[in-house]
Order: structure tokens, then C-alpha cells, then sequence
């Protein structure tokens, strides 16, 4: 069991990243944002003029690039070749780059391999797409966060308000690449987005801040024996 890890896996713009993050704080685990890795690999690749279709350069080029995370603050950034491109990485070209590439099946070994060597010796919260299903199937705590396509669509453009200076596509548009994004991770061959049988869902669209996010499944994690025995209560009383 790896006992040292927290997997937290979602579609896009559910608020994983800030989740894991303040519940990194909580915790004092350390966080690792696994879908920065992706679109570092995407990033360094069109900075380079590779095409994203060149299967066997990505796959070498990822092998040659250091991606470290350090925690600073209230925030993890990402440092990849001794630069932090944190909030570069946020922008619309490079999360379809990442999501262009992310099948590839030696990209994916490349970087699984990556982050199961982050957690040597070390209590790590991972967050992705796969962590809890494939990187760490044996994970003690497993977490699958999800909310409405309309909030995610408002923490979408949100954040690109933060990252880019053109205009923003309106919300029909965002709610419709937030769909292609799911269809795509959702049905891709290797490692697609699925929540592991063992793993616990949480919507949270409702959810006014992180913050209470993660307090949320801090509490799942100290009081599981309590939230079990009152199950077949709840059941019963509110019918799931």
C-alpha cells in the first residue's frame, strides 16, 4: 500500500490543482501538479518548433527535461530547466498541446515513472487524470473531484483572465471545449480519465473556496471509521 500517497483525479477546471494545494498545507505533504508535467513536455516542444505529432521526439524530449515543484507560500510553482513557467503553463495553446500529446503511450511511461519516483521516502498529494487508477492503484486515500460543466466553465475562463491578454471565448465556447476535453481524456486507449473503484467522489460545484474543499476531505481521511458506521444510516434516511 502506498500509504505515503493522496491521489486526487478529475476532468478539467474542477479545482483539483487548488485543492491539493491547501490540502498540502493541511497535511504537510508535499504536492505534485501532474498535469503541469504534460504541458511542460508541450510547452518545451512548440518553443522548440517540434510538431506535437513527432511521437518519438516528445517521448525523447520529455526524457531529457527536469520538472521539479516547490512549494512557496500558499503556492506550489513549477520549475522545469531552472525556470518556473507556473503561469505560463495555464494558457489555452499549451493545455490543448498537453492534451494533444497525453496519449501517447511512451510519454505517459515517461512521466508515470517520473512521479512515482517523487513519492520515494516522501508523503506526497498527487493530482491528474490518472493517479488514483494507474501511477498509485494501491494508494490509501483516493479522491475523484467533479462539478458541473457550467462551473467549470466559469473557473475556466477565470483563470485565463488571469494568463492571457486576448480576448476570452465566450462561455458556450468554453463549456464546449471543456466537453471535447473530456471526451478526449475520457476515451483515449491508454490511461483514460475514469475514478478508480476504490476511489471517494466529491462534487463540489457548490463549494464557495478550496479551502473548505480540503477541509472536507481532511475530515474523510480522520474519520473514516465514523463516516462508515453512519452509512447505513444516511442510505436509509435519504434514500441514495
Amino acid at each position: 500500500m502506498s500509504s505515503n500517497v493522496i491521489a486526487i483525479d478529475g476532468p478539467c477546471y474542477v479545482g483539483k490543482s487548488t485543492i491539493a494545494l491547501a490540502l498540502a498545507r493541511l497535511t504537510g505533504y508535499t504536492y505534485i501538479n501532474t498535469g503541469h508535467m504534460y504541458r511542460a513536455v508541450a510547452r518545451e516542444a512548440l518553443q522548440q518548433g517540434i510538431s506535437l505529432t513527432n511521437t518519438e521526439v516528445i517521448i525523447s524530449l520529455a526524457e531529457s527535461i527536469s520538472i521539479c515543484f516547490e512549494q512557496q507560500g500558499d503556492s506550489c510553482r513549477t520549475i522545469v530547466n531552472s525556470e518556473d513557467l507556473t503561469d505560463s503553463l495555464n494558457s489555452l495553446q499549451i493545455a490543448s498541446g498537453a492534451a494533444q500529446i497525453a496519449p501517447y503511450t511512451g510519454l505517459r511511461r515517461v512521466l508515470t515513472d517520473m512521479q512515482r519516483s517523487y513519492a520515494a521516502g516522501k508523503p506526497v498529494i498527487f493530482e491528474g487524470r490518472d493517479i488514483g487508477s494507474v501511477v498509485f492503484v494501491d494508494a490509501v486515500w483516493k479522491f475523484f473531484i467533479t462539478a458541473s460543466v457550467e462551473v467549470r466553465a466559469k473557473r475556466m475562463k477565470k483563470i485565463l483572465m488571469k494568463t492571457q491578454n486576448e480576448s476570452l471565448p465566450d462561455m458556450t465556447t468554453l463549456m464546449a471545449t471543456i466537453d471535447e476535453r473530456d471526451e478526449r481524456d475520457q476515451k483515449r486507449e491508454i490511461a483514460p480519465l475514469k475514478m478508480a473503484n476504490d476511489a471517494i467522489l466529491y462534487d463540489n460545484s457548490d463549494s464557495p473556496s478550496a479551502a473548505q474543499d480540503a477541509l472536507i476531505l481532511q475530515y474523510y481521511m480522520n474519520h473514516v471509521s465514523e463516516i462508515v458506521r453512519n452509512t447505513p444510516f444516511l442510505k436509509n434516511k435519504f434514500k441514495f
